[in-house]
């Protein structure tokens, strides 16, 4: 507990007593309250109703604000120990003992990264190729640190825009409302209905859209919008 450089001499004698600001803190509001409560006597002697209501309307708020600084002080804890907690537990992830490591719970983690990056279309495409290409060696044999690296290199991939090949490269058509199911008939981006005779794209995961706002988006974003 920190030490406050606060002293307070013993009545009896010279000696100097060094006080904690916890002891020094307690000791101050217990002399406050001694000082109102001495006050609250005098008043009621006096009949002064109007003094003794001010005393304990004195009194509550002291006693609200002592309650309003204890559960600061407790949530601050709670805070410290879940932020103590965290900085653990990504300590032990990021450090884990790789011999400790088997084969089987590594490829589940990276099936994981996978599942949680929710690759879809051309960015799950070109995210299972680096995965394939990355040093020539097989998934399984990646370690810890190298499927976090994967991973983040995932994350790099959805965050990229597609380039204007790859979205030409999408199927388009003219929009033909008696041919179209009821699924297919608002683009999910503006949310205005198909007309008959709009030109639209077909994205792989088979969501339809106004060509020209999907390939805004794509520019900015190889995910489906609604997919995402």
């Amino acid at each position: 507990m920190k030490r406050s450089r606060s002293t307070c001499s013993s009545p009896s004698s010279d000696s100097v007593v060094e006080l904690t600001e916890e002891e020094v803190a307690r000791l101050q509001s217990r002399q406050s309250r001694s000082r109102r409560e001495r006050r609250l006597e005098i008043a009621l002697r006096q009949g002064d109703l109007d003094r003794a209501q001010q005393v304990l309307r004195d009194q509550e708020r002291e006693r609200r604000r002592r309650q309003v600084q204890a559960d600061a002080d407790l949530a601050r804890s709670i805070q410290a120990r879940a932020d103590e907690e965290f900085a653990r537990s990504l300590q032990a992830r990021r450090s884990p003992p790789h011999a400790a490591q088997p084969r089987f719970h590594q490829h589940h983690f990276a099936s994981a990264l996978l599942a949680r990056s929710s690759l879809r279309g051309a960015a799950a495409q070109e995210g299972l190729a680096q995965i394939a290409l990355l040093n020539g060696r097989d998934i399984d044999q990646l370690d810890y640190d190298e499927l976090w690296e994967l991973s983040e290199r995932i994350g790099d991939v959805r965050r990229r825009g597609a380039d204007k090949r790859e979205i030409e490269r999408l199927p388009t058509r003219t929009f033909d409302n008696q041919a179209s199911s009821a699924e297919e008939q608002s683009c999910s981006i503006c949310l205005e209905a198909f007309a008959q005779g709009e030109r639209v794209r077909t994205l792989l995961c088979l969501h339809v859209f106004h060509a020209v706002c999907v390939d805004n988006w794509l520019t900015m974003n190889k995910i489906c919008p609604v997919c995402r």
